[in-house]
């Protein structure tokens, strides 16, 4: 994307010693694509991960300890069932079932190696 035609992005981002794990979740349980990585040595190194909604960026990066995150992030997608399907499939720890919200979201939570909370949802009304 050239300069004229940039929007302004949205990063969530962490460090994490468990590097190789966390990409592989992202990139082969939730299946997000990759936006794009950089190997500049075995201490730095990271993945930038594309939301499926194309509205945010999610980036790991090497570092020398777990994140320390009380709660996580949310990611709004259209096929809430198929995602549900795909990552309970691929063997992802389900944190909360899909299930509905008192506010109206059809929502599931996922865990990643590190212990941040990924989840999903769908507004229903």
């Amino acid at each position: 994307m050239n300069a004229a035609t940039r929007f302004p992005e949205f990063r969530f981002y962490f460090f994490t010693t468990k590097y190789d794990e966390t990409v592989a979740f992202y990139r082969d349980v939730l299946q997000l694509q990759v936006d794009r990585s950089w190997n500049r040595s075995d201490q730095h190194r990271g993945t930038v991960f594309t939301s499926p909604n194309g509205t945010g960026l999610i980036e790991v990066e090497q570092g020398g300890k777990l994140p320390q995150i009380d709660g996580g992030f949310y990611i709004e997608v259209d096929d809430i069932q198929g995602w549900y399907d795909r990552v309970t499939a691929a063997g992802a720890m389900i944190k909360k079932s899909l299930g509905v919200t008192d506010y109206g979201h059809l929502n599931f939570k996922v865990v990643d190696p590190n212990g941040v909370e990924v989840g999903f949802f769908q507004c229903v009304s």
